[in-house]
C-alpha cells in the first residue's frame, strides 16, 4: 500500500470511528448514498481522493531518497431533510465532528505527521431530486514522508 493510501485510510478510519458521523464512503456517488424517502433525514460523508505535491525531497544513504509530502483529501459533507432546522443542525454537527476527529488526533495514530483542516469549507445550499440540501466541501491536508513521491 502506498503512504498516500495509508494516510487516506488512516483519515477513512478516523472519520468512521465518530458515533456522529454516518459511514465514510471513498470516491462514491453522493446520490446513491441516500435514501429513496426524501421525507426522512439523510446524511452522506464522502472522502475524494485528492491531490499530493512534494513537500521536499531528500537524498538518503543506504535506505535511499525520502520525500515529505503533503495530500489534500476533500471531503464532501450532505445533508438533507425537509426540516430547516433539523437540516441545519445535523449538517453543523456533521462539521463539528469532523472537525474534532482531525483535532483529536492530528498524527492519525501515526500515519502522517500533521493532518489539519485547510480553509473554511465551501458552503453550498441546494436542492438535489425535490430535497433541500446543504453541502460543505473541506480540504484535510495530511503531511507524510515516503520513499516514493506518492
Amino acid at each position: 500500500m502506498t503512504a498516500t493510501e495509508t494516510a487516506l485510510a488512516a483519515l477513512a478510519a478516523a472519520l468512521r470511528a465518530s458515533p456522529v458521523l454516518p459511514q465514510v464512503s471513498r470516491d462514491d456517488v453522493f446520490e446513491r448514498l441516500l435514501p429513496e424517502e426524501p421525507a426522512t433525514l439523510a446524511r452522506a460523508l464522502i472522502l475524494r481522493r485528492g491531490s499530493t505535491q512534494v513537500l521536499t525531497r531528500a537524498l538518503g544513504d543506504v535506505s535511499g531518497e525520502r520525500f515529505e509530502l503533503q495530500h489534500a483529501a476533500e471531503l464532501e459533507w450532505y445533508v438533507s431533510a425537509p426540516d430547516e432546522a433539523t437540516r441545519t443542525s445535523a449538517f453543523d454537527a456533521g462539521l463539528e465532528a469532523i472537525a474534532a476527529v482531525v483535532s483529536a488526533d492530528p498524527l492519525l495514530g501515526g500515519t502522517v505527521q500533521q493532518a489539519v483542516i485547510e480553509d473554511p469549507p465551501d458552503y453550498d445550499a441546494e436542492e438535489w431530486d425535490n430535497r433541500p440540501m446543504l453541502t460543505a466541501r473541506l480540504t484535510v491536508s495530511l503531511v507524510y514522508t515516503s520513499p516514493n513521491p506518492f
